[in-house]
């Protein structure tokens, strides 16, 4: 049995969870799609592609894609599988909306972050979860 900062696996999937039907966004690098550990099927995750401006190849840039792995861990906080004792537990069955703004090395620019939050709010999101950082010039 695992234990993370005090907390056993088991204890942690045994804690009753409700569903949240707010829909929550996440900006990130992507979502690996078929994950184990995450769901896999609409209505509990829909994404949104947001092809950016400039350099990028637009035919690899998906939401269902993720080669950095920061989206797909992000998402896992939200909504990780609870039922399968296995790996993570997210938050419940909440609706997420997943939107690439990052590349596969998890840079990317504002106007790509600024339209993803755009099309966040256009699909219905009511939470948008957004870990950006980098340097300050």
């Amino acid at each position: 049995e695992e234990e993370a900062y005090g907390i056993s696996l088991s204890q942690l999937h045994n804690i009753e969870m409700g569903d949240y039907p707010v829909p929550v966004c996440l900006v990130d690098t992507g979502y690996a799609l078929g994950h184990p550990d995450l769901p896999i099927m609409p209505p509990e995750v829909t994404g949104v592609d947001n092809p950016p401006t400039g350099y990028y190849e637009r035919d690899t840039w998906r939401w269902d894609k993720d080669f950095d792995g920061h989206g797909t861990h992000s998402a896992g906080i939200i909504c990780g599988t609870r039922e399968n004792d296995i790996g993570i537990a997210g938050a419940g069955k909440i609706p997420i909306i997943i939107t690439r703004a990052l590349d596969d090395e998890g840079n990317g620019r504002e106007s790509d972050v600024r339209s993803a939050v755009e099309q966040c709010k256009n699909a219905g999101a009511k939470i948008i979860s957004l870990s950006l950082g980098g340097d300050v010039v």
